[in-house]
């Protein structure tokens, strides 16, 4: 504890109150994809779960937990790597989308229109 332009500053507060608002931000994204308002394997989901992890592993600096600490890590780790992939399929869908050229009709397609009109 110290003083800061005569106000306590407690550090062990400040590291509890960021390790609820992690626990929230699982409560909130797990919340959010139970009642379909975000999808489990969208990139938004991802990001909450990474930052409610993070979030605990800066509180656990107070009070250390070792299954705490390798469940963070663990959904840090794989919430990452998820992220990564969700990040490459969408850039490649993207450019896969700018890269392909528009349709076109084949005259074999015009010839059997123009018959079965005529005929």
């Amino acid at each position: 504890m110290f003083t800061f332009f005569s106000y306590t500053f407690d550090i062990h507060f400040l590291l509890n109150a960021v390790g609820v608002l992690g626990s929230l931000t699982y409560i909130a994204g797990f919340g959010m994809v139970q009642t379909r308002v975000i999808c489990g394997n969208g990139i938004v989901y991802c990001c909450l779960q990474i930052t409610a992890a993070t979030c605990v592993l800066i509180s656990l600096n107070s009070s250390f937990n070792l299954a705490s600490f390798i469940i963070q890590i663990s959904f840090a780790t794989i919430g990452l790597f998820g992220l990564m992939i969700k990040l490459r399929d969408r850039r490649k869908a993207h450019n896969s989308v700018r890269s392909t050229p528009p349709p076109q009709q084949h005259e074999g397609m015009i010839h059997s229109k123009s018959r079965s009109i005529t005929a």
